[in-house]
């Protein structure tokens, strides 16, 4: 294999139309949920206020020239929703696609939604896969462990040894390297999960939601929305058999 030379460049500003930019989750979006709502609408409230963002982070594709968000989806969702029609400057960065899976994990920055450690461990999985760098420098660029990067080049190593397909994500090469299947979930299964993610939810914050719910109900259905997002919060109220009147919602108080 030929060693790739790593390390990012130094990116060029640049004003964009914000409808001219593309995004590829399934290669530049290390966070396994997608986007977060609640984190979404306290960007929204930033640009309310009349204050800004760091800029976007931007690879352009050396063959297709499409300007790509490697970084900060949650900033672009929120200026789509407040400033859908404006123009933006944002860091592009020129740089073969081996290079540009460093981007995501650069440092963080303000009004950036720090990843959980798993994300960062399927990230270096997905380096190691994608391309061939040295053990410390996944282990810089992600924030994980060298040893964690040695186990995951040995379990690599074990796959391909066995003809098998590489995964996509760190947990599933470790269950198939240990010659355990993706287990398909039965209703039970999936009962019981549910149930535990609602006491883990529950002893998170219930008590909290529960003492707003009881002095200021609006209070808390709109914390609830912001949570959710607007789709999913119009789910749950239809789940709950609240129905749409005309205009809007029925208000449920």
């Amino acid at each position: 294999m030929i060693k790739t030379k790593t390390g990012l460049p130094r990116p060029i500003k640049r004003r964009v139309v914000m409808s001219n930019l593309t995004t590829d989750e399934s290669r530049f979006q290390p966070r396994q949920n997608g986007v977060q709502e609640n984190h979404v609408a306290h960007l929204c409230d930033v640009l309310k206020r009349g204050e800004d963002f760091d800029r976007l982070s931007v690879w352009e594709d050396p063959q297709s020239k499409e300007l790509i968000v490697a970084d900060g989806h949650h900033r672009l969702e929120a200026l789509q929703r407040e400033r859908p029609d404006s123009k933006l400057e944002v860091d592009v960065f020129h740089c073969s696609y081996h290079v540009a899976l460093e981007i995501p994990l650069a440092d963080n920055r303000k009004n950036r939604l720090s990843l959980r450690y798993e994300e960062k461990a399927n990230w270096a999985w997905k380096l190691n896969v994608e391309g061939e760098r040295s053990k410390r420098e996944v282990a810089k660029i992600c924030g994980v462990s060298e040893r964690t990067v040695a186990n995951q080049r040995k379990t690599m190593k074990l796959l391909e040894e066995t003809d098998q397909l590489l995964p996509d994500n760190w947990r599933d090469a470790l269950r198939l390297a240990q010659g355990r299947e993706k287990d398909e979930w039965t209703d039970e299964d999936r009962d019981a999960w549910r149930e535990a993610a609602i006491a883990k939810a529950d002893e998170a914050f219930g008590a909290n939601l529960t003492e707003l719910f009881r002095r200021w109900p609006d209070a808390a259905m709109e914390l609830v929305e912001r949570c959710a997002g607007p789709d999913a919060f119009a789910d749950a109220l239809d789940y709950l058999g609240w129905q749409k009147s005309d205009d809007d919602f029925v208000d449920p108080f």
